[in-house]
């Protein structure tokens, strides 16, 4: 499709997930983050599945919720964490896990700074459920949690 006939399509209001990437959408003039180019991959891969990818009507990954998981990622990312897990939802959401010796970060990105944050505790018996918009710094205090305890235990959480 030519450009011109791709601006035309968003000029009246066509779905954006007519349209599959050609190229990687997502820029690495970030920190080159050791997962940044299996995450940029994964997040492609998302933005290109059809409509109805399950079988049951499921959507496409919105491609701007893909790229704020990029971005949230950047920031709040541990050089010592392993690249995380991440999911296609059936509404275009995002889930962006970790799971590590009984240890668990969830992070549902339903829509860019709409993020419902699940974190497991192995030592706890219940889990800590909040709704984020732009501030991680929770996040990153559970990274720091767990590579605390993993060093204490000396695990290795390489991928």
């Amino acid at each position: 499709m030519s450009f011109a006939k791709s601006a035309t399509a968003f000029q009246n209001n066509t779905n954006i997930h007519n349209f599959r990437p050609l190229y990687n959408y997502f820029v690495q003039g970030e920190p080159n983050f050791h997962w940044r180019n299996n995450v940029s991959q994964r997040l492609n891969e998302l933005c290109a599945l059809d409509t109805n990818w399950d079988g049951y009507g499921a959507q496409p990954v919105n491609y701007t919720n893909a790229r704020f998981v990029e971005y949230m990622l950047v920031a709040i990312y541990n050089t010592e964490f392993p690249t995380p897990f991440i999911a296609p939802g059936v509404d275009g959401d995002l889930q962006v896990e970790w799971h590590i010796d009984g240890w668990e970060i969830e992070l549902h990105c339903v829509s860019p700074r709409k993020v419902n944050t699940t974190f497991y505790n192995p030592n706890s018996k219940e889990g800590i459920e909040i709704e984020l918009d732009s501030n991680f710094n929770i996040v990153v205090k559970w990274m720091t949690l767990i590579l605390n305890a993993i060093c204490d235990n000396d695990i290795s959480i390489t991928a």
